[in-house]
């Protein structure tokens, strides 16, 4: 038998936590198990900054703003942390099928594409390099490609023909 625990926030440095598993067994005998442990180091950065501790992350941005958030939603906690930390920020002044209006949009529902992803993966943890790399070509998502090619990410983003040109110019193929 296998227990999986998943915390419901992220664990911090040098706390102890306890997790008590019960169970029916297949007699029909109550068991239990419990587990404690202290978690490893002390915590020198703020966990919602991990890449620039002297930096505060970015604030209170009233989510909202963008027509489709619903606080009672399960993703709506998540997409306001990364929205506040300038992780995410969203569509805006796009056509929304629902209201027959533009408006701002997060679409939590959407596919990411692999640029987004690295556009978030970026912002997260190399902001500052992010925002001072300069593009090589006109591609929109040039820098993005850059980053991922300089720390070696597995991208499949230049596998068009217009972008592998656009690579030609000076940008890797990947």
């Amino acid at each position: 038998m296998f227990f999986y625990t998943i915390p419901k926030a992220e664990l911090k440095k040098g706390e102890k936590y306890t997790a008590k598993a019960t169970w029916t067994d297949d007699d029909g005998n109550a068991q239990s198990e419990t587990l404690s442990f202290t978690t490893a180091g002390k915590s020198t950065t703020d966990p919602s900054n991990p890449t620039n501790p002297s930096k505060p992350p970015v604030g209170s941005i009233d989510v909202s703003k963008f027509a489709d958030y619903r606080a009672d939603q399960y993703w709506a906690e998540d997409f306001q942390w990364a929205v506040n930390r300038g992780i995410i920020n969203g569509y805006q002044y796009v056509y929304n099928p629902v209201t027959k209006k533009y408006e701002n949009l997060l679409k939590p529902n959407t596919n990411l594409t692999e640029n987004q992803m690295l556009s978030m993966l970026l912002r997260y943890f190399k902001p500052d390099e992010l925002a001072s790399t300069k593009p090589k070509t006109s591609w929109v998502a040039d820098v993005n490609y850059q980053l991922a090619n300089k720390y070696g990410l597995p991208v499949n983003g230049a596998n068009t023909a217009s972008k592998k040109a656009l690579a030609k110019q000076g940008h890797h193929t990947w």
